[in-house]
């Protein structure tokens, strides 16, 4: 890597010690960025009918960076979007696990639909608190952030993995927009079922971006009701057929912004 502050300019005056809240831009992502307008500018629809190879090779960078699969990974504008599309896929009786006091765009979604909700503390102890609200509540769900935002407090991973040993039955939901970026991490491998992340933060990627991973097991208990035609890769014919991930991705889908995401990785 070149010398770090001329990759990251504002670190040239600052010690930048607020990623938490808003990541840098590097100098080559934004060349990248200003590139790819470039293209669009005097290229018009030429430059953009290669759209769709373009977000399949998106889709796959992701995936190939967090061990899974290109058919798990779903594109979509932040977090909260896509929590939203997949919590209007539940039924409104599902019960639901919450951290009291956690990340509202994670809690408030759930809680606005009416669901069943139970919740557990967040202190020092909130390992068990889990895993005693687990077992009385027995959630269909159980949504976290894996980093708190107010606290900077990050659960266990090998202990939720435990955890989902014991309750295989709940959907582990995460919240990594805190968290992906910070180490390795194979979804693959992981006690959740689904996270998601807007990539503003520990991705470096900028704003309007965000992705979601989705296991198999999880689609099958999922139903979200999104739809538009690109939901059904612009084909009439395949209106009643769509892909999973065509749900999180109703509409045209932005290669300046999603690229942005392979560009950082």
């Amino acid at each position: 890597m070149r010398d770090f502050s001329h990759e990251f300019p504002a670190t040239s005056d600052h010690t930048y010690l607020n990623t938490a809240s808003c990541g840098l831009l590097s100098r080559t992502l934004t060349t990248w960025r200003h590139d790819h307008d470039q293209r669009l500018m005097e290229g018009g629809s030429m430059f953009r009918d290669l759209h769709k190879q373009h977000i399949r090779e998106i889709r796959a960078t992701i995936a190939r960076f967090f061990s899974t699969s290109e058919s798990n990974v779903a594109l979509v504008p932040n977090f909260s979007f896509g929590w939203n599309t997949l919590l209007d896929g539940l039924p409104r009786d599902r019960k639901v696990l919450l951290l009291k006091g956690d990340y509202p765009s994670v809690n408030w979604p759930v809680e606005h639909r009416k669901f069943n909700t139970c919740y557990a503390d967040i202190d020092e102890h909130m390992e068990q608190h889990i895993a005693q609200a687990l077992e009385t509540h027995r959630p269909d769900i159980f949504a976290i952030s894996v980093v708190q935002y107010i606290s900077g407090l990050k659960i266990d991973l090998q202990y939720l993995k435990d955890l989902k040993a014991r309750f295989p039955d709940t959907l582990f939901v995460a919240d990594g927009t805190q968290f992906l970026g910070t180490e390795v991490f194979d979804f693959d491998e992981s006690p959740f079922d689904i996270i998601g992340a807007s990539t503003y933060k520990w991705m470096l990627a900028g704003y309007g971006n965000a992705f979601f991973m989705i296991k198999d097991s999880a689609k099958q208990r999922i139903a979200p009701i999104a739809i538009g035609f690109n939901s059904a890769d612009a084909k009439f014919s395949k209106e009643n057929d769509i892909e999973f991930v065509g749900r999180l991705e109703p509409g045209h889908q932005d290669t300046l912004n999603y690229g942005s995401i392979a560009q950082s990785i």
